[in-house]
């Protein structure tokens, strides 16, 4: 990606879409704040359209009632961790029971990206397709990162493949991270990732926002330490935090949405959905996130309009 292709991205809509690495992740105000500060002339606007636990086949199903009626002009796809289901939330003593699977975890993902290419097409959508990243090795994960590395790595083929034969963006996140991880002498996974191991911290987002922008042509600095990343980032401004605060409303409404989706939980009114989701959060097998994320539903769902406006407004 030179130069001459920021040209592209005058006047753009960007979709971003993926999962909680998008939807809670720090990275797309990373890119606002860029944009704004370095390219105040290039009018652009970011949508954060992840949605945690998603994927691949998960985001093909959405594109009509999530992103589409945002009107973007370019659509971003990143999506990887939560399609490796079968090793996602498998431990290492009982990872070998799902290895059978793993031949239709890859023909799953590259048919969904597929039909992904295709709606975007139809639609005159300019798409721009991310490789996932791989998990830096840690001796503390309780997962087997090394498996779930090598499924990663295939996914990342899929999408240079497919980037490829259709003349697409590839926004290469996959190779630039693990030049990242070189570069930080072993200690990513405490620098670089939360205490799961499997979601960066706001410093590992700001860096993949900041590989993002490198990726299609903006002159960045990408950090080789904490320190130097103290020093590269500065602090987001109190608009910066409203459109944070703001996206994360509109998503945990659309995370909710979607799930009612998936459980074919259709065709009923607005007290009944209000109604559904109070039994659940009032459940004590409910985790504290999902009732937090429900309670956001209740009081926002009917504002998502209001809320969208005012996202734009502060962009």
């Amino acid at each position: 990606m030179n130069k001459s292709n920021l040209n592209v991205l005058n006047y753009s809509r960007i979709a971003l879409v993926g999962d909680s690495y998008t939807q809670h992740g720090w990275w797309p105000v990373e890119v606002i704040h860029t944009l704004a500060t370095h390219t105040p002339r290039l009018n652009v606007k970011i949508f954060n359209c992840g949605i945690g636990g998603d994927t691949m086949r998960g985001a093909s199903k959405r594109l009509n009632w999530d992103v589409a009626p945002l009107e973007p002009t370019h659509l971003f796809v990143l999506l990887g961790i939560n399609d490796c289901r079968y090793t996602r939330y498998q431990c290492k003593a009982d990872f070998s029971t799902e290895i059978a699977n793993w031949p239709n975890v890859f023909k799953i993902y590259e048919k969904s990206l597929y039909s992904i290419v295709r709606y975007s097409l139809n639609n005159n959508w300019q798409l721009l397709l991310g490789t996932p990243i791989l998990l830096p090795e840690s001796v503390d994960s309780i997962y087997d990162v090394q498996r779930i590395n090598e499924v990663l790595a295939g996914f990342a083929d899929i999408v240079r493949k497919i980037s490829c034969e259709r003349n697409i963006i590839l926004v290469d996140l996959n190779e630039q991270m693990q030049s990242v991880y070189k570069s930080w002498h072993g200690s990513a996974e405490k620098d670089l990732f939360s205490s799961d191991y499997i979601h960066p911290n706001q410093l590992g987002y700001r860096i993949i926002g900041r590989l993002f922008l490198k990726e299609l042509g903006f002159q960045v600095n990408v950090p080789k330490s904490v320190t130097e990343g103290k020093d590269k980032f500065s602090v987001f401004n109190r608009t910066e935090q409203q459109i944070f605060a703001i996206e994360q409303k509109i998503r945990h409404c659309a995370f909710l949405e979607y799930r009612m989706i998936e459980d074919r939980i259709v065709n009923i009114t607005e007290k009944e959905k209000v109604q559904y989701w109070q039994n659940l959060c009032n459940q004590e097998k409910t985790p504290d996130w999902l009732c937090c994320t429900i309670k956001d539903w209740i009081v926002w769902h009917n504002q998502i309009g209001q809320l969208h406006k005012e996202l734009e407004n502060l962009q």
